[in-house]
């Protein structure tokens, strides 16, 4: 069964009133750039090359985006991309990361909703065709479980310096199921054999903590054929 979510056509009107919106949030701070490559019939984003529309729940916040993906991303320093923080490697805080073929990652992505000034992302063409999106700050998103089962889209969690050798747990149910030491670089979600185990219909998260003490949490559940993942601090 479909998620409830239709793909909605907008009238140019209702198109620069959310630009305009847009606009007003990245003058305070929300500073958007390119997801995707060529021109998309359904996606949780509307914009350009340049910024990231996130709606709220429902057809409204479902668009289309000409999608642009520079090679190798932006400047990987710092939370979402920005300069200033050179000496860390990889996002300041662990980010959730989809990667997959342009196709396949807007039809997985039903909707995103940001909860910080600095929910960002960023996008990294790979070499074999597929794309890698990293998500930063805190935002919800929304997964169409049905098409995450049928397409190549994996998910990671990408734990930059400032989070080298942290620890992270993982629970089910509120019961911890394991702690493990934190690596740097990208570790597995495998979010398609937890959901054919039962595991995220019970309610899953995934809580990391640095040595200096600053968190990151994602808790993932899945309702029906749609899987919510909240990544926030």
């Amino acid at each position: 069964m479909r998620h409830p979510i239709e793909v909605a056509q907008r009238s140019d009107a209702a198109r620069a009133s959310r630009t305009a919106a847009l606009r007003t949030v990245l003058s305070v701070g929300l500073l958007l750039t390119a997801l995707l490559v060529a021109t998309v019939a359904r996606s949780v984003f509307a914009g350009g090359t340049d910024a990231l529309r996130f709606g709220g729940s429902g057809g409204d916040s479902i668009g289309s985006l000409p999608l642009t993906a520079p090679g190798g991303g932006s400047n990987p320093a710092g939370e979402h991309g920005e300069a200033g923080a050179p000496s860390t490697v990889g996002p300041q805080r662990p980010s959730l990361v989809l990667t997959g073929r342009e196709a396949d990652l807007l039809a997985v992505l039903l909707d995103a909703t940001p909860a910080s000034p600095d929910a960002n992302y960023d996008v990294f063409a790979l070499a074999d065709g597929r794309l890698r999106i990293e998500f930063y700050g805190q935002l919800s998103l929304l997964l169409d479980r049905e098409r995450l089962m049928t397409t190549p889209v994996t998910a990671q969690i990408r734990i930059g310096s400032s989070f080298l050798g942290g620890v992270a747990t993982l629970s089910v149910s509120g019961e911890v199921r394991s702690v493990q030491a934190l690596p740097l670089g990208y570790l597995p979600l495998p979010l398609q054999q937890l959901s054919s185990s039962g595991v995220l219909p019970l309610g899953m998260k995934w809580r990391a903590q640095s040595l200096t003490g600053l968190t990151r949490t994602l808790d993932v559940h899945q309702a029906g054929s749609v899987i919510h993942l909240v990544q926030h601090d």
